[in-house]
């Protein structure tokens, strides 16, 4: 009765199947089934229930048992390799029942039960205390949770341990593949919390020497509109970008580390090119914020989706704005730069320490720097820093900042526009120095003086300048 095993054929089907087109055998009129040597895992366990199976491990053999009741489709999706390494067996599903009751089903991952509880409980206070990052880890000791708030770590201590099962509960519902531990994943699911805001969670794990570590970042899943206002940039920030923008073309490059808002900022400036008027299209890995009005597309390495290949595809599209989450390789950059070059405005970031060092990683990239000096207008550095509050109230909770301290994070910048005079010193393949020294003469301003200039107006603490120097 051995046959090839068609996963199309059994991923399509519903509830009964051609066991004859499988590769199943028959259990025949055996009236039990062996019995596990090795225990099972709690969540297989669970799915054993869920899914109407049975796993049976034993010295000899593996054995897969199913009858006509199986959820195929979802055994295929959660533990595909049982379909790949284990022979199926057809059987009574009376015998899968009993068989699911003697290893003491205990509903470990169903709902409601306690990793559903655990999982809502983290994700309660993480969007509650309006988290970036979720970090859960294994340590010696066990396991620790932090949190991602105002861009520093915080330990999180929940009432009782989370175990294992918070882990295979967030697997599940992310889509990875439960049974694979030493192999980094990444998945994603959505979440609305008791206040009714929607979230798109990404998740992704790597695996330890302790055992898997599970980040998960928080991202807003309604479409949002930021204001450089409400971002706290500067007047002089906000009228360059202004007048920049009103050239309808060139580049502008934010860089910085990781979780410095360089995104968060594109997207501000986006806010102020939304029109019925003008195509803007943007790529990402992933998309961050939804933004109506706009064509948004996320890099999916699987189906050939890359930064260059889809900025490719944009020229195509008739653009007027085109937004590339970060220019990683040369064929990325220079068509960046020809994009620029042909009158369309290109927003993108790139991950250097400062404005300068962005001309040496073109010129590592293979550009030529008169290929970039023609089409680059502006350059801007940037860091965020914790905002101090000025609490009204000395015997009382503020209200503002809830007694933090902390009214939120403003970005700390550097703001290179590349007029006709650094224009020409990048044509002629000036060296760096002879660009700080022009820019110097033209009013530029470092990260640090930035700083310094929000530490005297009394936004910033001055220990925020230790951790940004």
């Amino acid at each position: 009765m051995e046959a090839s095993l068609d996963k199309k054929e059994v991923i399509n089907a519903e509830k009964s199947f051609d066991y004859s087109k499988m590769n199943i055998l028959f259990w025949g009129d055996t009236l039990s089934l062996p019995k596990n040597i090795q225990p099972l895992p709690k969540y297989i366990l669970e799915l054993e229930n869920l899914l109407k199976f049975s796993l049976v491990i034993t010295d000899s053999n593996n054995f897969v048992f199913v009858s006509d009741t199986t959820d195929f489709k979802q055994l295929l999706r959660y533990l595909p390799f049982l379909v790949e390494n284990y022979q199926i067996y057809r059987c009574s599903p009376v015998l899968i029942e009993e068989n699911n009751q003697i290893n003491h089903y205990d509903g470990t991952l169903s709902e409601p039960n306690e990793a559903t509880q655990q999982l809502t409980v983290l994700l309660e206070t993480a969007t509650g205390k309006k988290a970036s990052d979720i970090h859960i880890e294994c340590l010696t000791s066990g396991r620790q949770i932090r949190m991602r708030i105002n861009g520093k770590l915080q330990r999180f201590q929940p009432e009782s341990e989370f175990g294992e099962n918070l882990i295979y509960k967030i697997k599940l519902i992310s889509e990875m593949d439960i049974a694979i531990s030493r192999t980094p994943q990444d998945g994603h699911f959505q979440y609305s919390n008791k206040r009714g805001e929607k979230f798109d969670l990404r998740t992704s794990t790597i695996p330890g020497i302790y055992g898997e570590k599970m980040v998960i970042r928080l991202l807003p899943a309604i479409p949002v509109i930021f204001s450089m206002d409400q971002l706290g940039f500067s007047n002089f920030f906000m009228t360059t970008v202004r007048k920049v923008l009103a050239k309808k073309s060139g580049m502008i490059l934010f860089t910085g580390p990781t979780g410095s808002g360089k995104t968060t900022s594109l997207y501000a400036i986006l806010s102020e090119l939304i029109s019925e008027s003008l195509n803007i299209i943007t790529i990402e890995d992933p998309v961050e914020y939804r933004m109506d009005s706009i064509t948004q597309v996320s890099v999916n390495q699987v189906t050939g989706v890359t930064f260059s290949t889809a900025l490719r595809s944009f020229l195509r599209q008739d653009p007027d704005v085109i937004l590339v989450g970060e220019i990683r390789d040369s064929e990325t950059a220079k068509m960046a730069c020809r994009a620029a070059q042909t009158g369309h405005l290109v927003l993108s970031t790139l991950h250097c320490n400062d404005v300068f060092e962005i001309f040496q990683r073109f010129k590592g990239l293979d550009v030529a720097m008169d290929d970039l000096a023609s089409s680059i207008s502006l350059v801007v550095s940037q860091r965020l820093v914790n905002q101090r509050c000025i609490c009204e109230t000395a015997d009382e909770i503020c209200p503002k900042c809830n007694g933090s301290g902390i009214l939120g994070r403003i970005p700390v910048l550097e703001i290179l526009e590349i007029g006709s005079e650094l224009r020409q010193l990048l044509m002629a393949s000036s060296n760096l120095e002879k660009l700080k020294i022009c820019a110097k003469q033209l009013g530029f301003q470092s990260l640090k003086e930035n700083a310094r200039i929000l530490v005297e107006a009394d936004m910033i603490e001055p220990s925020q300048m230790d951790i940004l120097f």
